[in-house]
């Protein structure tokens, strides 16, 4: 899990509009909301986009084939399309 963070004076959290990711710990009620999010709509393999408030609150904003990997790999040091593909090859190979 990552957090998008705009930048400085800019409410869009975007890499391109100035943007930055940084890691965020996956708290129970966190992998709840994605994990119901992404079955259902039968999604083994998602991006769940997730807004949280700072008084804590959290509002789901969005379920998407798991667009770009680059916040995995700047945010978590994960490269999310080996991961991707790995997980595809052994589904197939399971039946």
């Amino acid at each position: 899990t990552y957090y998008r963070i705009a930048g400085e004076g800019n409410w869009m959290t975007t890499i391109h509009s100035g943007g930055r990711y940084e890691e965020c710990e996956l708290t129970p009620e966190l992998e709840e909301i994605a994990l119901r999010a992404a079955n259902a709509f039968k999604l083994d393999f998602t991006g769940v986009d997730i807004v949280q408030d700072p008084d804590g609150s959290m509002m789901l904003y969005e379920v998407s084939a798991f667009g770009g990997f680059k916040g995995c790999q700047v945010a978590l040091d994960l490269d999310a399309a080996d991961l991707y593909a790995d997980y595809v090859v052994r589904t197939l190979k399971s039946g």
